[in-house]
């Protein structure tokens, strides 16, 4: 286990600055075009009365659930200050 402190590179990690840099701003940019998307899947439904049929709730239920979860769970990983150590651990040596 590597104790170090943010933001220095931990020397057991087996992946370059740059690459975390990388994955963490993927991260977010698939957090923000989710938000936009489903954002926009819930403002037609509520905008267009034509939408507003019984097959088209199960649609508004969906971006609204995976709304919920990216403003709830994936911020919440995005901004955890280890968030880029689970990308350095060996999956492999993990006990159970």
């Amino acid at each position: 286990m590597c104790n170090e402190t943010w933001p220095t590179q931990s020397p057991c990690s087996k992946f370059s600055l740059g690459v975390l840099v990388l994955l963490a701003l993927l991260m977010v940019l698939l957090s923000l075009v989710t938000i936009l998307g489903n954002s926009l899947v819930i403002l037609a439904f509520i905008m267009d009365k034509n939408l507003r049929h019984r097959s088209n709730y199960f649609f508004l239920n969906l971006a609204v659930s995976d709304f919920a979860v990216v403003l709830m769970v994936y911020e919440c990983i995005t901004l955890q200050k280890d968030t880029l150590s689970l990308y350095q651990q060996d999956f492999s040596q993990v006990s159970t």
